[in-house]
């Protein structure tokens, strides 16, 4: 997987998806995602302002790349592996180098 900087970012609601038209773009570095933990150090200024909510990071092809959820402005979990499938999102081979 070829990693990319600019990620789009998507809020789920209960009965659609769209793009997050406050932020529609985030930009990441490696460095930003070699933990969970620092995938949150990194967003914690970033979703301060969010509606609780659950939101994904897209890659330019569609695919999903990490999913998170905001509560009270702060990240309350990160989801590595998807929920419906089952498979790793691409965030997980970065994550675990």
């Amino acid at each position: 997987m070829d990693f990319e900087e600019q990620l789009t970012v998507i809020r789920i609601r209960k009965r659609y998806s769209a793009p997050f038209l406050k932020y529609k773009y985030i930009y990441l570095k490696k460095e930003d995602l070699k933990s969970k933990k620092a995938f949150i150090n990194k967003m914690s200024n970033i979703v301060k302002t969010w509606p609780d909510s659950e939101y994904q990071l897209k890659l330019s092809s569609g695919k999903v790349f990490i999913k998170f959820l905001v509560r009270d402005g702060i990240i309350t979990d990160v989801f590595t592996k998807s929920n419906i499938t089952g498979k790793n999102y691409p965030v997980a081979e970065i994550m675990k180098k």
